[in-house]
């Protein structure tokens, strides 16, 4: 039985510099990089393509959804959430009308998504290697979405939909998101939120939506960064009702939660980049293939031009909001298919090797029992500097 090619994803930043009039020698300069780092790049590899990647493509980078009026007129309304099957019943009207306001959008029609296709194609000049990985990845996708006999939507609202239901605001209004809830709110919103997630969670571990390609890495991480930020409000809804006695304890509850909603922030974007989630994704949970028409998850290769430690701060936050969610989420198993991430840099029409990432082992240390001392250290410390800052208050306010 022959062994499978090597599966492996390459992030836009990779794929631009060996597209561009003038870099001819770019491409063939990465492919022997590459070899060099490893010597299955040698042999047979498939280059995987999604829609993220497509869109990048196009320009559409960053804020990938700034500028659209995606949940316009949508909300939950808070009594739908006193029964489950009523949240399920509501979260598929949210999908056929997330559905139906992506269609109405004219950046996503046919002509236009078309229109941009063309324009890109025309500002590719490489050497014939360089245009042969491009007709495996970009081209392949454009010219079958582009098809006059293809229907282009159920090749993108799939993708696009579950990005969208995923960061729903639920309960609240687009404007103002979980930011917009009142602290003495924050509870019932965090239980409304819990349920609407708990029917994704169902949605996505009965196989069907992972089996369709859908990225769970973003359902995970935006779980988590309701559940913190809901938290922080109800944690500071307590300080004011409980005063300084109770202060010093949530005062470090508190700023734990913070930390890790602004390393979120930080890491990814307001309006999600599409692409960095899938490769993350990828990274974490593995690919789909399929042979004989049978669909399953194998892992792979993503390389990217992603600064180490952006990609290094991602891949931890993902990593603790699975392990979170394993903890919180009675009978959630959603098995890691844990592959490796090729992280490169690019200057002066060079490719240079930064540092391979083994997910397995970047998974092992973040359970080792070496992270979690450090984690208790650090937030030792924290505690310790909280406390000294609260004793130093008492002493002021008593002279």
């Amino acid at each position: 039985m022959p062994l499978m090619p090597q599966l492996v994803s390459l992030d836009d930043n990779v794929l631009e510099p060996i597209s561009k009039k003038g870099q001819e020698d770019v491409y063939a300069q990465l492919a022997d990089l590459l070899a060099s780092i490893d010597p299955e790049f040698e042999k047979d590899f498939e280059p995987r393509y999604s829609i993220e990647a497509f869109f990048e493509r196009l320009g559409k980078k960053g804020d990938f959804w700034n500028g659209f009026e995606i949940y316009k007129d949508m909300s939950i309304p808070r009594k739908t959430f006193d029964d489950l099957e009523k949240v399920a019943d509501a979260i598929e009207e949210v999908q056929k009308q997330l559905e139906q306001n992506i269609r109405n959008e004219k950046f996503f029609a046919k002509d236009n998504l078309k229109y941009l296709y063309e324009t890109a194609k025309k500002t590719f000049v490489g050497n014939q290697s360089s245009t042969d990985l491009l007709n495996l990845t970009f081209y392949r996708y454009g010219n079958h979405l582009f098809d006059p006999n293809v229907d282009h939507w159920p090749y993108i609202i799939p993708d696009l939909v579950w990005d969208r239901v995923v960061a729903f605001p639920v309960v609240w209004k687009e404007s103002d998101g979980v930011h917009g809830v009142p602290e003495s709110e924050a509870q019932k919103s965090w239980e409304c939120a819990e349920k609407f997630y708990d029917c994704l969670l169902a949605g996505y571990h009965n196989q069907k939506v992972r089996l369709l390609g859908a990225t769970f890495t973003r359902l995970s991480l935006q779980r988590y960064f309701v559940f913190c930020v809901l938290s922080l409000k109800t944690l500071k809804n307590k300080v004011k009702k409980t005063g300084r006695k109770a202060g010093l304890i949530r005062t470090y509850q508190m700023q734990r939660l913070q930390s890790w909603v602004g390393a979120y922030r930080l890491a990814f974007k307001k309006n999600s980049d599409l692409l960095d989630i899938r490769l993350l994704h990828c990274a974490l949970y593995g690919f789909v293939k399929e042979n004989d028409n049978k669909k399953t998850i194998a892992p792979g290769v993503c390389v990217t031009c992603d600064p180490i430690r952006d990609i290094e701060a991602r891949l931890s936050l993902c990593v603790g909001a699975h392990k979170t969610l394993t903890e919180q989420v009675d009978g959630w198993n959603l098995p890691l298919c844990p592959g490796r991430i090729i992280c490169l840099k690019y200057e002066g029409m060079k490719f240079a090797h930064v540092k391979t990432i083994d997910v397995q082992s970047f998974v092992a240390e973040y359970y080792s029992f070496k992270n979690k001392w450090t984690g208790w250290q650090s937030n030792a410390k924290l505690f310790c500097r909280l406390f000294l800052e609260q004793v130093k208050r008492w002493l002021g306010a008593s002279k």
